[in-house]
């Protein structure tokens, strides 16, 4: 996400915070289909921006490129465990 905000002109500051809040939230966001990154990041910092920024972060389809590889990651973490816990009951049964 810090990356993805920086790489948009986002500054390094405020990008961090918004790195840094529960990822819930963003997930949570995403499975609604919205972006939160507008009113996230406040009227301010979306002032100091370039057009083509402003319109790039609020898009939808900037929002889903910075949480996309965590979450595959994620689910693929929990589809493997649970992959080796039915091998596991097979086994004991």
């Amino acid at each position: 996400m810090l990356h993805c905000l920086t790489a948009n002109g986002v500054p390094a500051a405020r990008a961090s915070v918004l790195a840094h809040r529960p990822p819930v939230g963003y997930l949570f966001a995403a499975f609604l289909s919205y972006n939160p990154i507008a009113s996230l990041l406040g009227p301010t910092p979306l002032t100091t921006l370039s057009v083509a920024d402003r319109t790039r972060l609020t898009s939808h389809a900037f929002f889903p490129q910075p949480i996309s590889p965590p979450f595959k990651h994620g689910l693929a973490i929990v589809l493997c465990f649970s992959i080796v816990m039915c091998l596991l009951a097979a086994c004991a049964s």
